[in-house]
């Protein structure tokens, strides 16, 4: 008998039901997985190297050096995002960490001395445990190191930010010391620049006996520099004329006339331009609205070129002007001219002597007051020299921290346990693919077959189910019976499995031994014809076998023997001769005739996929029993082995989980496995 309940279903993709049965099934392997896994984890954690941060900032201000009169003498501009940046590659670089390994002699703390004489290992070492960050948009800059020792990182962190503002004063005073030797240099020049000049003025006092300051020589240097400076304001006159005249030149030449207000400041202009504006807009409205023959569009019409012609006129008149304003600006610029060259011929034929006297006076003033600047710089140089400071200042040094940054033991260690569990069931999973074979019920039912019930693994299945006691063996037979057989009208029925040693002849014999305990009359025939193992268990060997009868070698009553507790045998054996059809199709007329003896008829045959002779008897039988070893037989056999069963038209009753542990099938059953609870009960 088939129930349609369980048809063929060949899809194995797992459910979210499922996934439940096996973690349910797996749970103790979980636990222990998990377990040993994050005690290996939770160990790598605390044997992990605890490091601590210490953190010291600095604020950068600007880079100058002041000098009384003078430009500022800068490393660069002044202060700008990228100055951080800039201080932040220096605080970096390993230059300044060689610097700081020398400061603090490095080569003392272990991490350092194992790499001592190597340089660039030593600076590799600092570097890595060296951090330096802005904070923010902020001039401020955060000096961070990590060592296992906290006092150590808070230590390091001040030395190297000592050693960045100390290398800031070196490089101050570098940079002081450059150009002190330039002013050196330059004050030397000057001065004997001075003492030159100085001889030259007494040299020609001397030679010409001169002497300054002369009334009428002054009046007439006087006259030179007023028209000297009443010659300038006209001379820009004219040029301011010439501009405005060449941009109405182009304005004119553009075809631009209204920009010509824009040079000009003139009010009529301005006034010409809002009325052509307004004439403008007048027409572009009426235009929209009216044609070209408007009355009022042609008055606006009328009116716009009225007014680009005063416009035109005024413009006319403006260059007019202009062009007078500027003739008679050049005609005063050429009598000051006049009457300034007259002067300096004046000038030249009171005493050209005295003109050079006053003239060397005056560079000699001049070169004094240059070296008297020079002088006053270098003092200033030289007093910075002496208080040089950096261009940072230290916000917060570093201390000793309480709490250590790597690792962050609560996030690892909550990274581990997640890391656990994960791989816990990564193995469950695994080992769940790689187990193909039948686990319980549900992997049964998927097959589209019914489960018949579980055989529990014993050391001699032969003996337990002989045995006068109401065994669990035994108890798990009769459900097997009572699930498969009992109410069917199955009395032929064929014990087969995927593949050879699944237990078919443990069930077979277990089977005909409790029906004979229940009364009924059964048979068990041997039909395995290459290893007849039933026989061979049941000490039936000797006589006629199952093959002679099919070939008709020998009568059916020469080939039944009898166990010692008295259970009929079909006898098997080996045969040399080919079984072909003819032979299997007298396994009807077989069963019918044994029928009329016997209530029940067990065949044992070969694994259905290895032996062809087994399909053919199943052909014959009423129904058939498949058997397989639990958590062994693959899926994929099992499929394959019910596929070819069906092509036979033959009822698969259900399927036998055999050799089954106990205890652990009871841990990952699930209330599915409705004939379970009660097995390992019955004593």
């Amino acid at each position: 008998m088939q129930n349609d309940e369980f048809s063929p279903a060949m899809d194995t993709l797992p459910d979210i039901r499922d996934i439940f049965l096996i973690l349910w099934r797996r749970r103790r392997m979980i636990v222990a997985v998990g377990a040993v896994t994050f005690l290996l984890g939770t160990l790598v954690v605390l044997m992990r190297p605890t490091y601590y941060a210490a953190s010291s900032s600095v604020m950068i201000e600007d880079k100058t050096v002041k000098l009384a009169d003078f430009n500022d003498v800068t490393e660069g501009n002044k202060f700008s995002e990228l100055t951080v940046q800039t201080e932040i590659k220096m605080l970096s670089s390993p230059s300044l960490a060689a610097l700081t390994l020398k400061k603090l002699d490095m080569s003392q703390f272990p991490e350092f001395a194992e790499v001592a004489s190597d340089p660039k290992k030593m600076l590799a070492t600092f570097t890595k445990n060296l951090s330096v960050f802005p904070q923010g948009l902020s001039r401020v800059i955060e000096v961070s190191y990590k060592d296992k020792d906290p006092e150590k990182a808070a230590q390091i962190a001040n030395a190297h930010v000592q050693a960045y503002l100390e290398s800031q004063i070196d490089f101050k005073r570098q940079r002081v010391e450059q150009l002190r030797e330039w002013f050196e240099t330059k004050v030397k020049d000057l001065k004997a620049d001075v003492i030159q000049k100085s001889q030259s003025v007494n040299e020609f006092r001397a030679k010409e006996d001169l002497a300054v300051g002369k009334d009428s020589q002054e009046l007439v240097y006087q006259q030179i520099s007023d028209i000297s400076n009443q010659i300038a304001p006209v001379q820009v006159h004219k040029f301011d004329l010439q501009a405005k005249l060449k941009a109405i030149e182009v304005a004119e030449e553009e075809g631009n006339p209204d920009a010509i207000g824009d040079v000009v400041s003139s009010p009529l202009i301005q006034h010409l331009k809002e009325q052509k504006s307004l004439a403008g807009q007048q027409m572009q409205g009426l235009s929209s609205r009216y044609g070209p023959n408007h009355p009022g569009l042609r008055a606006a019409s009328s009116q716009y070129g009225q007014v680009e012609g005063a416009i035109k006129t005024e413009i006319t008149n403006i260059k007019v002007s202009l062009l007078n304003d500027l003739k008679a600006t050049e005609a005063q610029e050429a009598m000051l001219q006049e009457r300034l060259e007259a002067l300096k011929r004046q000038a030249d034929t009171m005493r050209v002597q005295l003109v050079t006297l006053k003239s060397l006076v005056v560079e000699q003033d001049a070169s004094q007051k240059l070296l008297d600047g020079f002088l006053n710089n270098y003092e200033n140089l030289q007093s910075q020299v002496s208080f040089a400071r950096p261009d940072a200042v230290v916000v917060s040094t570093a201390v000793a921290p309480l709490y250590p940054v790597k690792p962050g033991k609560t996030l690892l260690m909550i990274v581990n346990l997640v890391f656990a569990g994960s791989f816990a069931l990564a193995v469950v999973f695994i080992s769940e693919i790689l187990s193909s074979g039948l686990a319980n019920y549900e992997d049964v039912r998927k097959l589209g077959v019914r489960p018949l019930g579980i055989l529990p693994k014993v050391d001699n299945p032969l003996m337990a189910a002989r045995s006068a006691q109401n065994s669990t063996f035994k108890e798990a037979v009769k459900r097997i019976y009572m699930a498969g057989l009992f109410g069917t009208p199955a009395k032929a029925v064929l014990v087969t499995s995927a593949l050879p040693k699944e237990g078919r002849t443990t069930l077979v014999t277990a089977l005909a031994y409790s029906l004979m305990a229940q009364g009924h009359k059964v048979i068990v025939i041997d039909a395995d014809f290459l290893k007849p193992s039933l026989t061979t268990m049941l000490k039936g060997s000797g006589g006629a076998s199952l093959a002679d009868v099919l070939s008709g070698r020998s009568p059916l009553a020469e080939a039944i023997a009898r166990d010692p507790n008295g259970l009929a045998i079909l006898r098997g054996g080996k045969t040399g001769q080919d079984m072909g059809p003819i032979h299997f199709e007298r396994m009807h007329e077989l069963f019918a005739e044994l029928k009329k003896t016997y209530g029940y008829i067990l065949v044992d045959t070969g694994p259905i996929l290895a032996h062809s002779e087994a399909g053919a008897i199943a052909n014959q039988a009423d129904g058939v029993i498949v058997v397989t070893e639990w958590m062994k037989t693959s899926k994929q056999d099992m499929s394959g082995m019910l596929a070819l069963l069906k092509t036979y038209a033959v009822p698969v009753l259900g399927v036998v989980l055999n050799r089954v542990d106990i205890e652990k099938y009871k841990e990952g059953a699930v209330g599915s496995d409705f004939l379970l609870p009660n097995i390992g009960q019955a004593a």
